[in-house]
């Protein structure tokens, strides 16, 4: 095992090196993005003569390092939130067919003389590693030696804007309105509300949690860990939207919750107010209420467009790789959108 601990919210994976070629899943067990650091160190087995070494992902997208390592040096692997990654490591020498580096992408043609790509997006320093194995690159409708290939960057287009979240807390209950822009190319996405406890509210009763999306409630789905955190979601198509999020806590014994009945018009649409139950609460907890976090995500599925390269080959393609199942269909991304964070404590 390699990495930290997940059990804290840091980066860890498992590796794997044979001669000069290697293995390696990583994990980010947070939402927030994070970076493994992996050694390609020759006591983990990789040969240490190893050099123009290839490092490709091959999960849950297909991305090529434009750089090549050799044993010794450190690999900074960088995953989204809450991603599983599978990386790769092989001589360029062994590689079957042509290598395009610094893009996102997907192949779309394997054949015995042509080998096609879609890719999505761009970074600087976009090149092809093995040139040796393609005869002519055609893109964008021309076609040319494969040394004169320049990709310019391109960047995803942005999902979301005009995002905000403010901390609106009322005599009974903590309100969060969180406003954003969904757009296109994003054809859905997923509203995610992370509450963690904090101080001596861990390990305490979890707090209600009542979504509002433009004026309607909502039906929240939830995943907890009981007295550490707990995720509330529900699903936005695009466009432009407003959303109320309704945090209480018991006071003296009495639970605030949500009732139709209870509902306020504010700027033509309803929202709820709080009404009391009575289940039992800490005796420990009546002076203080709950607080913690609460960090607010869009966790977007898009379909941007993507280019087309194709290379005729000077050269056979090998053998054809094996690779993991697709997490998603062809031609979506998935990409997490941080909308804002607070710090809350519920009002008794």
């Amino acid at each position: 095992m390699i990495g930290g601990d997940p059990g804290e919210s840091l980066t860890y994976g498992y590796a794997h090196f044979a001669g000069k070629r290697g293995i390696i899943a990583a994990r980010n067990p947070s939402i927030e993005p994070q970076t493994l650091k992996v050694s390609l160190s020759p006591s983990m087995g990789l040969d240490p003569k190893a050099s123009s070494l290839v490092v490709e992902r091959v999960y849950p997208t297909r991305w090529i390092s434009p750089k090549l390592y050799k044993a010794g040096l450190n690999l900074d692997i960088k995953l989204q939130g809450y991603e599983t990654a599978v990386y790769e490591i092989y001589p360029v020498a062994a590689a079957s067919r042509p290598l395009l580096a610094g893009v996102t992408f997907e192949v779309i043609k394997e054949s015995e003389s042509n080998y096609a790509l879609k890719f999505y997006d761009a970074q600087k320093g976009a090149r092809l590693l093995n040139p040796e194995m393609v005869r002519t690159v055609n893109y964008g409708s021309k076609s040319f030696r494969p040394s004169n290939l320049s990709i310019p960057v391109r960047h995803l287009p942005e999902a979301v804007s005009h995002g905000s979240v403010q901390l609106s807390s009322q005599e009974k209950q903590t309100e969060i309105d969180i406003k954003f822009d969904l757009h296109q190319p994003a054809e859905s996405a997923t509203l995610a509300i992370l509450i963690e406890p904090a101080g001596e509210s861990e390990g305490e009763i979890e707090p209600e949690v009542t979504a509002f999306l433009d004026g309607e409630k909502v039906e929240l789905k939830v995943e907890q860990q009981k007295g550490r955190w707990g995720w509330y979601t529900f699903k936005i198509r695009p466009g432009k939207h407003t959303s109320r999020i309704i945090i209480t806590q018991e006071e003296n014994g009495d639970r605030l919750h949500y009732s139709k009945e209870n509902e306020i018009e504010e700027n033509g649409k309803k929202w709820g107010q709080a009404l009391f139950s009575r289940p039992h609460f800490p005796e420990e907890q009546k002076e203080i209420g709950w607080r913690g976090k609460v960090s607010v995500w869009l966790v977007c599925s898009q379909k941007p467009d993507g280019m087309e390269v194709s290379f005729d080959l000077a050269q056979g393609l090998g053998k054809k790789r094996p690779m993991p199942p697709r997490p998603w269909p062809s031609g979506e991304l998935r990409r997490n959108v941080k909308l804002g964070e607070l710090e809350i404590r519920t009002p008794l």
